[in-house]
C-alpha cells in the first residue's frame, strides 16, 4: 500500500517486492490510497510514508491494521526513524531492512522481523553484459547540507570527467522529475555508469542498501562513505569505501584503473545474484502473510497518540511577525525606498543616466572592436574589488577565443574600478569593454545595461564575486547547441565560506512546484541573447528579487531551458549574501512576484512536505 502524496522512491520498492511475490505465483500490485477490503488480503505499507502524508480519518481500520506489514526502512538516528517506529507499532508485524535499526526497535520492546534488500531482475538493465559507460560518475543522493558540502569540495577533481548530480530536493518525490529519476530511467542510467558516488545523509552511518543494490545489479561500482551495516557485502571487493573527504579524489583515481572497476563490477554483481536474493526475503514475507490470513494479530498499539504532518505554507501566506522582525522589515523596506527616490533625484537633477541607462563607456582592449564574439560574459560590479580580478581570470582560463568580457561598475565606493581598469590594461589580447555609472542603479539595470551590448549569441551572467572553472563556457555553450529548444543553460555551482565549502546552489532543474516556495536558482547562467532581450531582461523595480522574478517569468512564459548536471562554477559566501528578507517584505514583494507569474504562484499549496528518504 503507497499513499497518493508518498515518496515515489517507497513506491518504488514496494514495486519491486510485488514484482517477486508475482513470481512467487501471489497475487500482489502496489495500490495508491485506501486498502480495498478482502478477508485473504495483507497489506504492506512504509509506514512513516503511509501513516504521516494521509489523515487519521483515512487510515485502515484495526481490523486491517491485523493484517498489515510495516516495512521500516528509516535507520536509527534520524527523524524519520522516530516517525517510523511509532507508526510501525500500528501495525500487525514489523519488518526492517536495516540491522542496527532492528537492533534499536527491540531496544525499545518492538518485535520486529529482519528483510534483507537484495537483487531482484526488477531492476537490473545491464544483465552483465560489458558496453562502453557513457558516464563516468553519477549522484543519486537527495539535497542535504552535509551531503551538498561534500559535493562542492570534490567539484574540482571531476571536472575532465563525465559526471551527473541528481540531487532532489527533501520534499517527497511524488512523481519522476529531471532531478527525480524513477524507474527503467534511473536504471538505465546506472547500467551508463561507471561509478555510483554515494554519501550519507545527516548523521545516519547506515549503507543506502537500496540505491547501491540498484547500481550494483547495473554494473555501477559503489564508492560509499564507511558505514556500520553493510554485511554480507565485503568492502574493498564487493564496493568502495572511503572517508567522506578522500571519496572524490578516489572516484577520480578509480577512474584510471579500469582492470579494477570491471572486476569489482563482477564481483558485486556476482554475489548479489547468487547470495543477495530479494525473492528470499519476499519468500519469507509471504510465509508471514499466510501467517497473518489464518490468525491475525491485533496490534497492541493501534491506539498511539496521532502524528500530523506538517504542509509549508506558501511564502506569501505567512502573515504572522515577531516585533523584531516587524521592525527589521521595516528598516529594510525604508533603506530600498530611500535609495530609489536617490536614484530617481540624480536621475531628474540631470546626472548621467536620466536619459539613457546611465552606462558611460571608459575604457576597452584593443581586441575589443574587431572581435566577433560568441559569447558575452556580462559581469555587474558595486564594490567588488577584492574578488573581481579572480573572477575575469577565471573568464580567461576558459581558453575561448569566441568570448568577450562586458563589466560595468554601478558606481563603487571602493577600489574596484582601479583594479578593473588596471586588468583591462594587463589584458590587451582579450575582448574586453569597461563601463562605468555615476549613480547606483542597481544589479537588475546594470545587468540590463551589459545585456544592450552584449554582441554574442550567447550571455552568460557572472557577479563580480563568482568565477567559473575552465570547462564552465564549453559545457553551457555545447549543451545549448545540442538542445536548441533551449533557452537558457545552468547547472549547480560549488559555494565557498571562510577558505571552505559549504555547499551547493542551483543543485537541479527549475521545477514549477518546487518554485513556488521561493527561488534555488542562482543568476549564474548561459542564456540565448535574444530570448532574454525578448523577456525584457531583468526587473529593475525589485531589489534582490530579480533572478527570481526572472526564472518565474521563464515559467510562466512556458520557455525551457537545459539544466548541466554537474559542478563548473564557483560561488563565494560572506556575511549578508543568501539573506533571507524578513516576513512583511516578503508579503510586499510577493504581490509583485505574483504579478510576473499567476498562473506559477496561483493556488494553496499542492504537496505535503514530509522529509525524503532517500
Amino acid at each position: 500500500m503507497h499513499a497518493e502524496a508518498a515518496n515515489l522512491f517507497m513506491r518504488e520498492l514496494l514495486e519491486q517486492i510485488a514484482y517477486e511475490a508475482r513470481l512467487a505465483g501471489v497475487d500482489a500490485q502496489v495500490i495508491d490510497g485506501d486498502f480495498p477490503p478482502g478477508d485473504d488480503i495483507v497489506y504492506v505499507v512504509v509506514p512513516h510514508e503511509y501513516f504521516i502524508v494521509r489523515p487519521p480519518a483515512r487510515w485502515p481500520s484495526t481490523e486491517l491494521l491485523s493484517r498489515t506489514i510495516a516495512l521500516a526502512v528509516e535507520p536509527p538516528g534520524t527523524p524519520s526513524f522516530e516517525v517510523s517506529a511509532d507508526h510501525a507499532r500500528r501495525c500487525a508485524i514489523v519488518m526492517d531492512i536495516n540491522a542496527k535499526s532492528i537492533d534499536e526497535l527491540h531496544r525499545r520492546g518492538v518485535s520486529v522481523l529482519p528483510f534483507q534488500l537484495g537483487y531482484s531482475e526488477y531492476f537490473d538493465h545491464w544483465h552483465g553484459v560489458d558496453r562502453p559507460r557513457q558516464n563516468d560518475i553519477v549522484y543519486l543522493g537527495t539535497s542535504d547540507p552535509r551531503r551538498d558540502a561534500l559535493l562542492a569540495s570534490y567539484s574540482r577533481w571531476w571536472l575532465s570527467r563525465r559526471v551527473s548530480l541528481f540531487i532532489p530536493s527533501r520534499a517527497p518525490g511524488l512523481r519522476a522529475s529531471d532531478s527525480h529519476l524513477a524507474g527503467a530511467d534511473k536504471y538505465a542510467l546506472l547500467a551508463q555508469s561507471r561509478i555510483l558516488v554515494n554519501l550519507h545523509r545527516g548523521e545516519s552511518r547506515s549503507f543506502e542498501w537500496v540505491r547501491a543494490l540498484q547500481a550494483m545489479a547495473n554494473g555501477a561500482v559503489v564508492i560509499s562513505e564507511h558505514s556500520v551495516d553493510s554485511l554480507p557485502l565485503v568492502a574493498g571487493e564487493h564496493f568502495v569505501a572511503a572517508e567522506p573527504d578522500s571519496v572524490g579524489l578516489l572516484a577520480r583515481h578509480l577512474l584510471d584503473d579500469d582492470a579494477c572497476l570491471v572486476e569489482m563490477r563482477a564481483a558485486a554483481y556476482n554475489f548479489i545474484r547468487e547470495e543477495l536474493l530479494l525473492s528470499r526475503s519476499v519468500g519469507e514475507l509471504l510465509e508471514v502473510c499466510d501467517q497473518l490470513v489464518e490468525h491475525p494479530l491485533t496490534p497492541a498499539h493501534h491506539a498511539l497518540p496521532v502524528t500530523t504532518h506538517a504542509v509549508d505554507p506558501l511564502p506569501w501566506e505567512v502573515v504572522e511577525a515577531g516585533a523584531v522582525a516587524l521592525l527589521g522589515a521595516e528598516v529594510s523596506s525604508l533603506r530600498h525606498r530611500i535609495r530609489k527616490l536617490e536614484i530617481i533625484q540624480n536621475r531628474l537633477q540631470g546626472q548621467a543616466g536620466y536619459l539613457n541607462d546611465g552606462a558611460i563607456p571608459m575604457l576597452q582592449t584593443r581586441a575589443y572592436a574587431a572581435a566577433r564574439p560568441r559569447i558575452s560574459v556580462i559581469v555587474p560590479v558595486f564594490n567588488k574589488a577584492p574578488f573581481v580580478v579572480a573572477a575575469l581570470d577565471s573568464v580567461v582560463a576558459c581558453g575561448r577565443a569566441d568570448v568577450e568580457i562586458l563589466l560595468l561598475d554601478d558606481c563603487s565606493s571602493d577600489q574596484s574600478a582601479a583594479r578593473i581598469t588596471a586588468w583591462i590594461r594587463d589584458h590587451p589580447d582579450t575582448p574586453a569593454a569597461f563601463l562605468t555609472r555615476a549613480t547606483n542603479g542597481g544589479v537588475a539595470r546594470t545587468r540590463n545595461a551589459l545585456l544592450a551590448r552584449a554582441r554574442g549569441e550567447f550571455v552568460f551572467t557572472l557577479d563580480a564575486d563568482n568565477g567559473v572553472y575552465p570547462t564552465a563556457l564549453d559545457a553551457f555553450a555545447a549543451v545549448l547547441d545540442e538542445n536548441p529548444e533551449g533557452s537558457f543553460a545552468y547547472g549547480p555551482i560549488e559555494v565557498r565560506r571562510d577558505g571552505g565549502f559549504a555547499g551547493l546552489l542551483s543543485p537541479r532543474p527549475l521545477d514549477v512546484d518546487e518554485i513556488r516556495y521561493g527561488n534555488y536558482v542562482d543568476s549564474m547562467a548561459m542564456f540565448r541573447t535574444t530570448a532574454l532581450r525578448e523577456v525584457g531582461g531583468w526587473n529593475d523595480a525589485l531589489h534582490t528579487w530579480e533572478d527570481y522574478e526572472l526564472w518565474l517569468r521563464f515559467l510562466e512564459k512556458d520557455i525551457s531551458g537545459v539544466f548541466v548536471p554537474q559542478v563548473h562554477a564557483w560561488y563565494v559566501m560572506r556575511d549578508g549574501t543568501l539573506r533571507t528578507a524578513a516576513d512583511l517584505e516578503l508579503i510586499g514583494v510577493w504581490s509583485q512576484l505574483r504579478a510576473s507569474a499567476p498562473t506559477i504562484l496561483a493556488g494553496p499549496p499542492v504537496r505535503h512536505r514530509p522529509e525524503r528518504s532517500d
